[in-house]
């Protein structure tokens, strides 16, 4: 009896233990040759038309992924050389620009934890945003916690955002081809929906971006949790039933 009830805890702690924030997306970039945007399933607009950026060439007139041998200002810190998303200071400054990808499944936004990424800009004034979608709308939010390198030209690692640490976002209305801008401004997290897409959103780009490892972390939904309670609760009363069987 003592044996099943130790066995119940420790599966429990376990099962407390797991509610942590999971990894559910990362894109690191890394590439053998320069890549187009479009082999990674991400996607660039600039403009207040939200004009789309070309998906089929890896030159200096659109955002792409560079290839870089190590030692070359590749590698970010975080173990992924070889790679990255570049944008180069001569592409429509002085206007919005964001990237982003909606190859994953979409979820609940009440699961989702944190955003993660690494960058590198040639100017510290260039300040990058995290931002999200929410059921396909052309309705993005836009966090207003800003990142950017503490130096010009080096890698800044593990740039993090939690969702709980938020100081606060702006509706960004994306409609590729006719409208980008910001909608409503003091906005709340949403409490309902699924993020579809995801990105990193820019205004008024004066140099040269580099964004690595991109992550997004969630929350487990708490019903994946109680089917596991559940679970639990069964295999302990088995044990218990066999348990007595022998006595």
């Amino acid at each position: 009896m003592k044996k099943t009830t130790f066995f119940i805890l420790l599966i429990s702690g376990f099962i407390c233990s797991s509610q942590a924030a999971t990894l559910y997306y990362s894109q690191t970039f890394n590439a053998e040759s320069s890549q187009t945007l479009a082999a990674y399933n991400w996607v660039a607009h600039h403009g207040d038309s939200a004009t789309a950026y070309p998906l089929d060439t890896t030159d200096t007139t659109n955002p792409y992924v560079v290839y870089a041998t190590s030692g070359s200002g590749d590698d970010s810190g975080s173990g992924t050389a070889n790679g990255y998303l570049y944008h180069a200071n001569s592409l429509y400054a002085n206007q919005r620009n964001i990237w982003w990808t909606n190859d994953f499944t979409p979820f609940d936004v009440s699961t989702l934890d944190s955003f993660q990424v690494d960058l590198r800009n040639s100017n510290t004034s260039d300040h990058l945003q995290f931002a999200f979608q929410i059921d396909g709308s052309t309705s993005w939010y836009r966090i207003n916690n800003t990142f950017n390198p503490g130096t010009a030209n080096v890698w800044s690692s593990d740039l993090t955002l939690n969702i709980s640490e938020i100081s606060a976002m702006d509706r960004l209305n994306v409609k590729p081809g006719n409208d980008f801008s910001t909608g409503s401004s003091g906005v709340s997290m949403p409490t309902s929906g699924n993020v579809t897409a995801f990105g990193i959103y820019n205004f008024d780009i004066d140099g040269n971006v580099r964004i690595d490892n991109f992550e997004v972390y969630v929350i487990p939904e708490p019903t994946s949790y109680m089917l596991i309670g559940i679970s639990v609760a069964f295999l302990g009363l088995i044990l218990r039933r066999r348990s007595h069987c022998r006595a």
